[in-house]
């Protein structure tokens, strides 16, 4: 019997969304006028050194490798000693600890925000760029047009993003096609509860060298085949 159908790759796409959701939030939150009409995150807030310590904090797990970053997250989650654990009980939001990393209907969250907050400070990084080449002479004109922040946010500025929101929207579903080092770091056995762990690379590979006496080999390849000519279309 050949295992359960890969079930990963959509819940990574959907995190790809919720990443550029995410630093656009708080872009749109940050951003402030420079005096040249460019747009910079963290602005908004007056304490520099705040500015710095959350710039640091965002952009510092990208530094990390998934080993550390994930095992970070499993002494958080642990069921006995965990942090997240603890402070749920001890605060009375739960009566006895949670099992997160063992629970189906927790996994697919852990996964999304554990590689949001990863890629959050990356993406803080590109989109930055991306904003700060949009003309000033298109907000200047906007807002002699009597336009508000909001309307300027979601007139130019958004406009302006859309090549980069669809660059970083293409990259992402390409590594969600190739993830498979946080399932293994997370999970103990490699396709997490129910399976849901089970990403389409790691699929592929069970089915080319556990399954082997059973077509697998054949069908990893056909998989494989699958997989790049949709990456090229994307990427066309």
């Amino acid at each position: 019997h050949f295992p359960e159908c890969p079930v990963m790759p959509g819940v990574l796409i959907i995190e790809s969304m919720a990443q550029a959701c995410a630093v656009l939030a708080l872009a749109r939150l940050t951003e402030e006028q420079r005096n040249d009409g460019s747009l910079y995150f963290f602005a908004g807030i007056d304490n520099a050194r705040f500015k710095k310590v959350v710039q640091t904090v965002t952009f510092f797990p990208h530094f990390l490798s998934w080993v550390i970053f994930g095992g970070i997250f499993l002494s958080m989650l642990d069921y006995d000693s965990g942090i997240i654990n603890n402070l749920l009980v001890n605060i009375g939001i739960v009566k006895e600890p949670v099992d997160i990393l063992g629970g189906e209907q927790y996994f697919w969250g852990l996964i999304i925000v554990t590689s949001l907050l990863k890629g959050l400070g990356w993406g803080s990084v590109i989109y930055v760029a991306a904003i700060s080449g949009i003309p000033k002479e298109l907000y200047e004109a906007a807002r002699i047009d009597g336009a508000n922040e909001r309307k300027v946010f979601w007139r130019v500025t958004l406009p302006g993003l859309t090549p980069t929101l669809f660059y970083m929207l293409t990259m992402n579903l390409i590594a969600a096609l190739q993830e498979q080092t946080v399932m293994q770091i997370i999970t103990t056995n490699g396709v997490g509860p129910g399976y849901r762990a089970l990403t389409l690379v790691y699929y592929i590979y069970r089915m080319a060298f556990t399954y082997t006496a059973t077509m697998g080999m054949g069908m990893a390849c056909a998989l494989s085949w699958i997989v790049a000519i949709f990456i090229l279309i994307v990427t066309r």
